[in-house]
């Protein structure tokens, strides 16, 4: 069947939030006297869950670090593509829906969608806490096709992490890798339908299906 939607994640496949996180766990192992790490530590064990990390350092909880990560947004945020309310457009322009589905909870996910101007071009939002399980359940990813009415053989849902080809599977979706967020090495277990290596990419398949 024809594609009607466009689904996809946030944090690492259209934002580059890499330098907020960094500066952000730097900022919260200050505060709770964390000395004993190194920014290049940090940065090898970006791609984990904040209390994965916290947690290599003693940190049991994560809410010194969410209150510096929503401090840090708007100055160390970026579109991976500066095109991308552009390439978005082109899409809504054939009349497909678009929608995001995050495991961010839904103010920082609002946050990051507002400070790089896509916000409005999205036709659904779901984010942590609008289902009970998460990604790599494909809970979320079906919560979206709900609220847009649309099959899931009409869909893709574009990612960077393993768990988001998972989810998107279980949903019975075609599924994407965005390679501008992460490494074609981290999917030899699980293989989506496509690889991208720019967004423009994603533009002409969804446009031409």
């Amino acid at each position: 069947m024809p594609l009607a939607c466009l689904l996809l994640d946030l944090d690492g496949t259209l934002v580059d939030t890499k330098k907020l996180m960094l500066e952000s766990y730097c900022q919260t192992l200050c505060q709770v006297g964390v000395r004993d790490y190194s920014r290049e530590d940090l940065k090898s064990i970006l791609s984990d869950s904040p209390p994965s990390v916290l947690k290599r350092f003693g940190v049991s909880s994560t809410d010194v670090y969410w209150k510096n990560y929503a401090a840090n947004l708007r100055k160390h945020v970026r579109a991976f593509d500066p095109n991308l309310s552009s390439h978005l457009r082109a899409v809504r322009a054939t009349r497909k829906q678009i929608g995001v589905v995050t495991s961010l909870r839904k103010p920082l996910a609002q946050a990051l969608l507002s400070a790089i101007g896509i916000a409005d071009l999205l036709d659904t939002l779901v984010a942590y806490g609008d289902t009970r399980v998460h990604k790599p359940a494909p809970n979320p990813i079906l919560k979206a096709l709900t609220n847009l009415s649309i099959a899931a053989d009409q869909s893709i849902y574009i990612g960077d992490q393993a768990s988001d080809v998972q989810a998107g599977k279980r949903a019975g979706v075609l599924t994407g890798v965005a390679l501008w967020g992460t490494d074609r090495t981290a999917f030899s277990d699980i293989v989506p339908d496509f690889f991208f290596h720019h967004f423009s990419e994603v533009v002409a398949l969804v446009r031409s299906h």
